[in-house]
């Protein structure tokens, strides 16, 4: 299904989903696609639709790395490569990081939609948004490289206030968590972080909470490779920084333990380096409609946390909850350590997005590998797939200029 036909489907029960709509949203430049229901056209207003998507391909024609937003028209309307974009005169070395490898694990929009940050190659970039202005769109305003035994296996990242970047370092040492990087500093790829937050192994996904005005990390309480290890999900609370305060507090002011603890074996039963790796969160998402409602989806499983309580509620309750109309990607099932046959539907979905249509749009890696190659939308509890013509980690949400 073409992506235009799914996002005006979206549209169709935008106001079945009016109570998750958030309004600060831009709506659609395409109002011929919009219905209104009454109270809005009494109004002369049109309900919020779905926007944009971000995120970071590896081509399937060209094989290189390209920063991707999708309209609603499901066109390429922006992409950023560098081997096109990188300015005459950038610094050598890290021109070099963004063609090694093809890290693609994350992107995110600055609150006031001017930069896209991402992890890219060898690389983690800051790029500006301004596709009504050629002289300084797509210019690298910050960046370092990430070949450093601390950042080498980076998976998140998130901009903080006082143009401040948190990135998660996602290795399996208790030094690894998060480390803060002052992107008002001149443009090095060597930059020393200005905090460093240890102890949160496996760190996986960040997310800003402007309200309470606390970072969120998931990650696990030990190597993912070790005895034992269960997920965690901290909050840190942030200050604005001085002289002689960092802008994180370095212990979390709230900590949640995921509920379930096992091995990811069934779906890695042949390969000895992976199958006896414990269950670890992938993402952590906001649910819109209930801002104290994280959704946490793990290699094995998807589950939710209301925060207020402590509680959680697992797969298929989340899916009947939140996700209806969800269905795997693929067949996704194995044998376990018994022997007997085991089903894991929800595994390995690597980001959930809610859109102000309330839309939920998913990616699900394919079976027994780490990249996904379709977007899922959950339109009238039905999904319906948008081919991307490359593979992804995951997708953000975007909102459009």
């Amino acid at each position: 299904m073409h992506f235009s036909s799914i996002i005006y489907a979206a549209c169709t029960i935008a106001a079945a989903a009016s109570h998750i709509y958030d309004t600060s949203l831009p709506p659609s430049h395409h109002p011929d696609q919009q219905s209104l229901n009454s109270e809005d056209a009494k109004q002369n207003k049109e309900p919020p639709t779905f926007g944009g998507i971000l995120t970071n391909v590896l081509t399937d024609d060209t094989s290189q790395l390209e920063i991707r937003i999708l309209d609603a028209n499901g066109k390429t309307t922006w992409n950023w490569t560098a081997s096109r974009d990188l300015e005459k005169g950038f610094p050598h070395q890290l021109g070099n990081c963004t063609i090694h490898n093809s890290g693609r694990t994350d992107a995110k929009q600055s609150e006031d939609g001017s930069l896209i940050a991402a992890i890219y190659g060898d690389a983690i970039v800051v790029i500006r948004y301004a596709p009504d202005d050629p002289k300084t769109d797509k210019s690298v305003t910050w960046g370092i490289c990430t070949n450093t035994s601390l950042l080498r296996s980076s998976h998140s990242l998130e901009f903080l206030p006082d143009n401040l970047l948190a990135v998660a370092t996602s290795g399996q040492s208790q030094d690894d968590g998060i480390v803060v990087y002052n992107m008002s500093l001149r443009l090095s790829p060597n930059q020393t972080p200005i905090q460093h937050i240890p102890h949160l192994p496996d760190a996986h996904a960040l997310v800003w909470e402007k309200k309470t005005q606390i970072l969120w990390a998931a990650g696990m309480n030990s190597s993912i490779d070790s005895k034992a290890a269960s997920g965690l999900i901290n909050g840190y609370l942030y200050q604005p920084p001085s002289s002689n305060s960092l802008p994180l507090q370095q212990t979390p002011v709230s900590q949640y333990h995921l509920p379930d603890s096992s091995t990811t074996y069934t779906e890695w039963s042949d390969k000895p380096d992976l199958r006896d790796e414990w269950d670890a969160p992938h993402d952590l998402i906001l649910i819109p409609s209930q801002q104290h409602t994280f959704l946490i989806p793990t290699d094995l499983d998807i589950h939710a946390l209301n925060m207020s309580s402590g509680e959680f509620i697992s797969g298929q309750q989340v899916v009947d909850t939140y996700l209806k109309g969800f269905s795997p990607v693929g067949r996704r099932s194995g044998k376990n350590r018994k022997g007997d046959v085991e089903e894991l539907p929800r595994s390995d979905i690597k980001s959930v997005i809610f859109g102000p249509d309330g839309t939920p749009v998913y990616v699900q890696a394919l079976w027994r590998d780490f990249f996904a190659d379709k977007l899922n939308f959950l339109i009238k509890e039905e999904r319906k797939e948008v081919d991307l013509q490359g593979t992804i980690y995951r997708a953000r949400y975007f909102r459009m200029k």
